[in-house]
């Protein structure tokens, strides 16, 4: 039986603060009609969606970035490295020329293109697999890493859809269980082991980011 350690609980409590951080934020917002859709975006709504942003996704990497960079004088361990420069700068060629692609140069696509690699792609693959799954992994393997990282991966895409909706405390539940498995195992996953091949966590983001970023283009 897996002796239960400190340096597992401690990042898993660390995710587990955030996440309910980012619901209430994320309930906070909505109530005060302050969620802004990317085909809302305007000059005028400019900044109230970025300290959306900021604060709900950016802020935390911010943090375990410098508490890092404190502690090992260095962000390898998060995966910030840079092996695979030549695979890095073809996924971002790749990205820039959907950009130029879909053809919006306006407010509002530039925003898109920053949110889906910059915001959601970067966060999440810095929290979820530079961190969480680095500090399981380190402690119980490769397969214990990839649930346990799954799981909080797959339990925050429920949040917002769930508060859209205003969806009871059950729902909110069935959701976040319905997204484990798929979106979150098996789809990080794949990440994990994008990371692991290429040896730096700049790969999976920028992967992560062209799937996001994909769906703008078939709308």
């Amino acid at each position: 039986m897996c002796k239960i350690t400190k340096k597992a609980i401690v990042p898993m409590m660390v995710v587990v603060f955030y996440l309910i951080y980012l619901y209430v934020l994320m309930a906070y917002f909505w109530q005060n009609g302050w969620v802004i859709r990317g085909s809302e975006l305007t000059a005028s709504n400019l900044k109230l969606r970025f300290l959306f942003d900021f604060a709900g996704y950016l802020v935390m990497v911010f943090v375990l970035i410098l508490v890092t960079v404190v502690q090992e004088k260095s962000t390898k361990s998060l995966g910030l490295t840079s092996q695979n420069n030549y695979l890095t700068g073809g996924l971002l060629l790749l990205y820039l020329a959907m950009f130029v692609g879909n053809q919006d140069f306006t407010l509002k696509g530039f925003y898109q293109a920053f949110f889906y690699l910059g915001v959601v792609a970067f966060s999440e693959e810095v929290i979820f697999r530079g961190y969480l799954y680095g500090k399981i992994e380190k402690e119980y393997g490769f397969l214990s890493g990839v649930i346990i990282s799954g799981i909080f991966f797959g339990v925050v895409h429920a949040f917002l859809p769930s508060i859209m909706e205003n969806a009871s405390i059950g729902v909110l539940v069935r959701e976040m269980l319905s997204e484990v498995i798929g979106q979150g195992i098996l789809g990080g996953a794949v990440f994990v082991i994008l990371y692991k091949k290429s040896g730096t966590l700049y790969v999976p983001i920028l992967v992560h980011g062209l799937i996001n970023y994909s769906g703008v283009l078939l709308n």
